[in-house]
């Protein structure tokens, strides 16, 4: 498979597993985490390291196709999952995390791609999302600080990020349950309880997401599928 073919196959399946037509008329979460990427690579028969490379390519080659916006915007909602104090990064880094961590490019080349496309892309997906009735949270432009990153941070308020999940995995550890458990989602909530995980929720960001959730089975899922 081409590296055009399997990101198209990517955009594809972001299409169908978020922008479905079940959630128009709704509040999305546009929630793109280590789950989701994982669901992907398996039903392709790939590994990351491929999606990303797919990525990488494509980010080359100019695209008004909203389709290919959706998928790019949905690795840079990826990246924003990823954040952690770990690899030298701090959480607070996000372009780090995006250029070194996920797409193994120069930080130079992310900064152009960025001032030639991120604004246009952000605002060609807010005006689809609003002619095809799919509510997202908006940014405005800006100049300064965090111009280009604000997109998909405002959209990453409702994902827990890997530092969340640090802390939240430690709720397992106390309720004996094991990594790679076979468990159904129901079961997994008998055995945990749902208002025992206050005390896990250790960092700003994880309230943050408790708060931004639209429902939640939001923020409950994201735990589970960890």
């Amino acid at each position: 498979m081409s590296s055009i073919q399997l990101f198209s196959k990517f955009c594809q399946f972001i299409d169908e597993r978020i922008f479905s037509e079940d959630n128009m008329g709704s509040s999305v979460a546009f929630v793109v985490d280590k789950a989701l990427i994982n669901e992907f690579c398996k039903r392709n028969g790939v590994d990351e390291h491929d999606l990303m490379h797919s990525v990488r390519y494509s980010l080359y080659s100019y695209s008004g196709n909203i389709s290919h916006i959706k998928g790019i915007l949905a690795i840079q909602l990826y990246a924003a999952s990823k954040r952690a104090n770990s690899g030298g990064i701090t959480v607070k880094n996000y372009r780090d995390r995006l250029s070194q961590v996920l797409l193994d490019w120069d930080m130079n080349d992310l900064q152009k791609w960025m001032e030639d496309h991120q604004e246009y892309y952000w605002e060609t997906f807010y005006d689809w999302c609003d002619s095809h009735f799919f509510f997202v949270a908006k940014c405005k432009r800006k100049t300064g600080a965090g111009r280009y990153v604000q997109y998909p941070l405002m959209q990453s308020l409702c994902v827990f990020t890997e530092e969340d999940l640090k802390y939240i995995a430690g709720a397992f550890v106390d309720y004996d349950l094991l990594p790679g458990e076979d468990l159904a989602e129901r079961d997994f909530w008998r055995i945990i309880n749902r208002y025992s995980l206050n005390s896990y929720f250790k960092t700003r960001h994880s309230h943050e997401v408790i708060y931004n959730s639209r429902t939640e089975d939001d923020y409950k899922r994201q735990i589970f599928n960890y």
